[in-house]
């Protein structure tokens, strides 16, 4: 099968939208304001905080601020000191910072960071751990965010069995990302 043929492509993928089990998106974003803009989005690994931060994003685009999105991972764990000196010089009150894995930055920097971003008008990170920033919401999956979510990709006819699903879930630690890359991968194989 063709990539751009697989219902489970990075495209296809990408443009599902967050959600959760006991709040909707509008109330998110309600309590984000309550919260002055400045807030952690908590949970494991695969389990929605990438694809929240930047639904956020683009619902503060739309309320005028300008998006300043950095991530940091394992293999990239901090930020130079010259693009930070760059970074906060530029910083203002129009301006909102989305930090996606805010737990890879170490401590000190992490500090310094969060005390030079008071000027901007919006400050939200994902992590693993909590304590950052105050928490706006904790992601977390289930095999029926799963099953909604592969039956969004596929259609409501798709045959493929909800054991299987869960199966995959459990297999993969409740990591819904890992889940559908695998996913990706069984569909891949398959005949055009």
């Amino acid at each position: 099968m063709k990539a751009r043929n697989n219902p489970f492509s990075s495209r296809n993928v990408e443009a599902l939208t967050f959600r959760h089990a006991y709040i909707r998106f509008h109330e998110i974003m309600h309590r984000l304001k309550n919260m002055s803009y400045r807030a952690s989005i908590i949970g494991p690994k695969g389990s929605g905080k990438t694809t929240l931060i930047e639904q956020i994003g683009k619902e503060l685009a739309g309320e005028g601020f300008h998006i300043k999105h950095l991530c940091l991972t394992i293999e990239k764990s901090k930020l130079s000191r010259s693009f930070l000196r760059n970074f906060y010089a530029d910083l203002s009150p129009n301006d909102a910072i989305l930090l996606d894995g805010a737990e890879q930055m170490p401590w000190l920097q992490w500090i310094f960071f969060n005390l030079k971003t008071k000027k901007a008008g919006a400050l939200i990170i994902t992590s693993h751990i909590p304590g950052l920033l105050p928490e706006l919401l904790h992601t977390s999956t289930s095999p029926d965010l799963l099953h909604g979510l592969v039956f969004e990709l596929l259609g409501k006819d798709a045959m493929i069995s909800r054991s299987y699903l869960e199966n995959l879930f459990f297999s993969h630690n409740g990591n819904i990302r890992l889940v559908l890359r695998d996913l990706y991968d069984t569909w891949s194989e398959r005949a055009v």
